[in-house]
């Protein structure tokens, strides 16, 4: 598309957008009738978590400038609402706040096989997709438990799967 501004100004701006399933990119390109160019790409996987997007700026004489950016939102989550770092004595789950855990469970390394006691289990994981969770079989549930979540199965309290540290 041409664009044509007061005292002659404008130039020729173009576009393509590629969409794919779990993400897309963009690319923009656009030239001056005074011989500056730019070019801008971005791209997005909403699947993974992670961005990429970078913008080239080339001058009339030649030079460029090129500025990137990208974001791995899985492996750096921001801390939920709330948090404000680890509490001695205290585990923190999103929409529960910080709660006191005894100490001999408290900086425990949770792992599959351990038992979670009662007074722990009841701090669940709203919705696990939101966590990058598959969705707990039956009789198993998602839960809050040191700086993770983990599976349990209801009535015992075994950790049947660890989930991903968030913060």
């Amino acid at each position: 598309m041409s664009v044509q501004g007061p005292h002659g100004r404008g130039g020729t701006v173009q576009r393509s957008v590629e969409r794919r399933p779990g993400g897309a990119s963009v690319e923009r390109s656009l030239d001056t009738n005074d011989g500056r160019h730019f070019e801008a790409s971005r791209s997005a996987a909403w699947g993974g978590g992670y961005y990429s997007g970078s913008r080239t700026v080339t001058g009339p004489n030649g030079g460029t400038v090129t500025r990137r950016a990208t974001v791995d939102a899985w492996h750096r989550p921001l801390p939920p609402a709330g948090y404000w770092g680890p509490r001695r004595g205290y585990y923190f789950a999103p929409g529960y706040g910080y709660f006191p855990v005894t100490a001999p469970y408290y900086a425990r390394p949770w792992t599959i096989g351990a038992i979670v006691p009662v007074s722990l289990r009841r701090y669940y994981v709203p919705v696990p997709a939101v966590y990058g969770l598959p969705v707990a079989p039956v009789g198993h549930s998602w839960i809050f438990v040191g700086n993770r979540t983990a599976l349990v199965a209801g009535r015992t309290g075994v950790i049947v799967r660890l989930g991903p540290v968030f913060w």
